[in-house]
């Protein structure tokens, strides 16, 4: 065997030797899981503002009649803290001689008649506090809409529930982590690794958004009221943590 051969074999054996000699880190591994519930301080409320009118023109000034009202009206509601009105999507789109387009081959049918025009306007309404989101929907009868839904209830600030949750998550897995190191009799150290869950996951949480506080509209009731009562918001957490564990007594 060459010396450099001889010297390289040492170095190993040596150093697993040093390895083996070595003091093992011991740790817990446990999985921190929390489900909580937060509720809702503002409201989604989608109005679908459709109609017919003779020309183009006609129709598009009854879409905006109708907006105005909705501006008018919506803002001036006892009990609303601030809203946002917006328009999520819109169409405007001749109608056609039915005869003509019952019997006319795909490419010709642009060429059928115009008979009117419709038009439809989805309208969104955000706004605060989450219990007022029933006389909004109600609002809607009032305004000769005869479309509209509650789209959901949601928070302004998820940012501080989500903490909120994750640190009941690290609480429970600490909690865990204490009952095994007791019950192996060893003092618990510190927390040396977090991850999230591999089944994290977050339910109905949505994003907050701006709406600015409005107070000079003339306060109104819509002529039926509708209690809704707003859904809590659930948000779950799950992590898994690691600590270190001294040596059982």
């Amino acid at each position: 065997m060459s010396r450099i051969a001889a010297a390289v074999m040492f170095a190993a054996v040596t150093a697993s030797a040093a390895l083996s000699q070595a003091p093992q880190t011991r740790e817990i591994i446990v999985t921190g899981e929390v489900s909580l519930e937060f509720a809702p301080d503002r409201f989604a409320v989608v109005y679908q503002v459709n109609g017919l009118a003779d020309t183009r023109a006609e129709a598009i000034a009854q879409s905006e009649t109708v907006m105005t009202r909705i501006r008018e009206a919506v803002p001036g509601l006892e009990g609303l803290e601030s809203l946002e009105i917006a328009t999520r999507g819109a169409s405007l789109d001749p109608v056609r001689e039915r005869e003509c387009m019952r019997t006319a081959m795909s490419a010709q049918r642009p060429t059928c008649a115009i008979e009117a025009w419709s038009f439809e306007r989805a309208v969104i309404l955000r706004g605060a506090p989450a219990e007022r989101a029933g006389s909004v929907l109600a609002l809607a009868a009032d305004l000769d809409i005869t479309e509209a839904a509650l789209e959901r209830f949601y928070l302004s600030d998820p940012a501080t529930a989500r903490r909120d949750v994750e640190i009941a998550a690290l609480a429970d897995a600490r909690a865990k982590a204490e009952g095994l190191a007791a019950a192996a009799g060893a003092p618990l150290g510190a927390l040396v690794r977090l991850q999230a869950g591999e089944n994290f996951r977050q339910v109905g949480l949505f994003e907050g958004d701006q709406a600015g506080n409005f107070n000079v509209f003339q306060r109104s009731a819509p002529s039926v009221e509708l209690d809704l009562q707003p859904t809590p918001v659930t948000i779950r957490s799950e992590i898994v943590a690691a600590f270190t564990l001294g040596s059982a007594n």
